[in-house]
């Protein structure tokens, strides 16, 4: 289910089971699937945004190496309840 609230849980939470091993895989499965499906709206729409936004935005191909103990670090920094989309945008696209 789509949310603008964000949410998080830790694949370690569920492994000890194979029913949750499971559920995990399920999980992030679709939120893969909503990713995909948020870029290639992002794709199809950025070309009618205002210069301000396209300015903004960026493309590219990368990831982060990163080690275990780099990525706990940045991910215990990254709030797991965040503000919805809405109104960190406020609300709106100019």
């Amino acid at each position: 289910m789509a949310s603008e609230e964000g949410w998080g849980f830790r694949d370690s939470d569920f492994a000890d089971t194979p029913e949750g091993a499971a559920a995990v895989g399920a999980v992030t499965r679709g939120i893969f699937d909503t990713r995909v499906a948020q870029y290639r709206a992002y794709l199809d729409q950025k070309a009618a945004w205002g210069k301000a936004w396209s300015d903004a935005s960026f493309s590219s191909e990368w990831l982060l190496d990163l080690t275990s103990a780099e990525l706990a670090l940045a991910t215990s920094r990254i709030p797991l309840s965040p503000v919805s989309y809405g109104a960190v945008r406020g609300g709106h696209c100019q």
